[in-house]
């Protein structure tokens, strides 16, 4: 139950970030490619986890008895008439989960290698590998990726389905270890200590008797390790809530997105778990948070540049003293850290390039703005699937589009040509700048509809 719980929590995580990276994608392919994942694991999450639960119960079953158990009661015995050659497609290709099981290996080495003795003993062989042990990632990479493997859906898809579990899945997997490790070696002290000889093999039905008896005091370790269980789950809600209003609908640089979604938001849940949510370590996080997406903006003025410069070293400082908290090796932070300085000279250029006075435009074609913030955001909300659009396009051109389809909290749109094509999908910020500043216009065959132009002002009338 703990690992189908750890894989379920999973799915919704790698959902929420393969959504947002749908949002981030720098061209249409991109996008559709990170939906179409996101897709995947909303209408197949219950599946998934149904179909782990089985594989999990199957493969389980089987790996905890040694191999002798399984010759002398001739388990592999087979008839050899029965054997025949299967034809197949040779272009079909299943899923590798090589990458996913090296993912939660390297993600759980420590309380991975103390589970592993403990089964040594209890199988009573010493030769048994971490990999391979009955709850080993062998055994449980290989059952995340075969329950993925059983939907129906692309190839491709579930590639990006399978990569991004591999972000998400190791360190849930990594907890349930924590906790059985501990609990087998403090509740049954049968850990055997180190450079200790092999037990002798215990007789028929002697390890299901023990494992039956692991199983009624391992109740009380689950009742035990509840509460931590439940601090972490409110830990990671707290993080996603103060995440996602940053991560969904806007258009965020994508190593920028990468960080928020992977190591700060194990800052936040890390603080939150250990300090609550009303100690100052919590808010020095949420401070600095706000003071990161700060320095992403514009800064159109001298003095807003100047103080941008200024506060780079200490904003550094403040993230490094976050990444302490999860002991983030220094040779995985120096590249975030390039990078963002990377992109903040290029902002301060970008911000001294704008603010230089605007030469004349080109003829062309002239689009009235939206007035302000709150009409463009009014027009957002007016819109209806079916309406026509002029959308410029990066060369400066204007493309009719069509508003397809809106999510049903109205902060996702998908735009599609004459052809019926998808070209956009736009989270609602970036949707609402388009019309407010002019790059964006509603088009409406008939006056007086909603959206509809009117001597060259978009004209609204309240609906509902």
């Amino acid at each position: 139950m703990r690992f189908s719980a750890a894989y379920a929590e999973a799915l919704k995580q790698a959902g929420e970030y393969l959504f947002n990276k749908s949002l981030q994608g720098s061209t249409f392919q991109e996008q559709e490619n990170w939906l179409k994942g996101a897709e995947f694991i909303r209408t197949r999450r219950q599946a998934m986890i149904e179909s782990f639960g089985k594989h999990f119960d199957q493969r389980f079953a089987q790996a905890q008895r040694r191999q002798s158990a399984l010759l002398s009661q001739r388990i592999l015995d087979f008839d050899a008439s029965q054997l025949k050659v299967e034809q197949h497609d040779v272009l079909e290709v299943g899923l590798n989960p090589a990458k996913i099981i090296d993912a939660i290996r390297n993600g759980s080495w420590s309380s991975l290698h103390e589970l592993t003795e403990w089964f040594r003993a209890e199988l009573g062989d010493r030769e048994l590998s971490p990999n391979d042990m009955p709850l080993g990632p062998k055994l449980i990479g290989g059952v995340a990726s075969q329950a993925i493997e059983d939907q129906f859906g692309l190839p491709a898809v579930k590639e990006f389905v399978l990569s991004a579990l591999c972000r998400t899945f190791p360190e849930l997997v990594n907890r349930v270890y924590r906790d059985l490790a501990t609990h087998l070696a403090t509740h049954l002290a049968t850990l055997p200590p180190t450079g200790a000889a092999a037990p002798v093999a215990s007789q028929p039905g002697q390890f299901e008797a023990s494992k039956a008896g692991a199983t009624s005091e391992f109740s009380d370790a689950a009742t035990f390790s509840a509460g931590d269980e439940a601090e972490a789950v409110a830990a990671s809600r707290a993080a996603s809530e103060v995440l996602d209003p940053w991560l969904s609908g806007k258009r965020l640089p994508a190593f920028i997105a990468e960080f928020l979604g992977g190591p700060w938001r194990t800052v936040l849940a890390t603080i939150h778990q250990q300090h609550g949510a009303f100690s100052p370590a919590w808010d020095e996080a949420l401070s600095t948070l706000n003071a990161l997406m700060d320095s992403l903006r514009i800064k159109p003025t001298a003095e807003q540049r100047s103080q941008l410069m200024k506060s780079l070293p200490d904003l550094v400082r403040r993230l490094g003293k976050g990444l302490d908290h999860i002991h983030e090796a220094e040779a995985a932070r120096r590249p975030f850290f390039a990078r963002l300085a990377e992109y903040h000279l290029k902002l301060l250029q970008k911000s001294q390039t704008l603010s230089a006075p605007t030469p004349p435009a080109a003829d062309g074609p002239k689009v009235a703005p939206v007035a302000d913030a709150a009409a463009a955001t009014y027009s957002l909300t007016a819109l209806q699937t079916g309406t026509w659009l002029e959308v410029r396009t990066p060369q400066g051109a204007f493309q009719k589009l069509k508003l397809a389809w809106i999510s049903p909290q109205r902060n996702l749109f998908l735009l599609t040509n004459t052809l019926g094509e998808r070209v956009l999908s736009l989270g609602a910020d970036n949707f609402a700048a388009l019309l407010r500043e002019g790059h964006a216009r509603v088009l409406q065959a008939e006056p007086g509809k909603p959206g509809a132009i009117i001597g060259g002002k978009p004209q609204f009338r309240k609906i509902g």
